[in-house]
């Protein structure tokens, strides 16, 4: 991390989005400090306010790390691994090759030739 480099975001972020918010997540681990600039955009047409912006700005900066529901969405129900998952089961292929075999899991068995 280059602590003593300084990151400039700037935008009209109209709206303010998470996308944005993990922008500058991601960007606060790598840069010593990070400036989201909102900008007025006067030759833009936007939906909200300069000020409206800037309040959506503070509050997205208060929201815990794990409040979106898309961070969580593709998850193991049971081990909670992020990768292989198969969503008609909700599980990672390690825990469907598990349940399957033990027949924990209805209208799904082992097939065998």
């Amino acid at each position: 991390m280059a602590n003593n480099v300084i990151a400039v975001y700037p935008g009209t972020f109209d709206p303010m989005t998470l996308g944005h918010g993990d922008v500058v997540q991601r960007a606060t681990q790598l840069f010593g400090r990070v400036i989201v600039a909102v900008a007025a955009g006067h030759h833009k047409k936007t939906m909200f306010s300069l000020e409206e912006r800037m309040e959506a700005r503070a509050s997205l900066a208060l929201l815990p790390k794990n409040s979106s529901p898309t961070r969580i969405r593709n998850r193991c129900s049971v081990t909670g691994r992020s990768r292989g998952n198969i969503r008609k089961f909700g599980v990672c292929r390690h825990m469907l090759r598990l349940l399957a075999h033990s027949g924990h899991l209805p209208g799904c068995t082992k097939s065998s030739w």
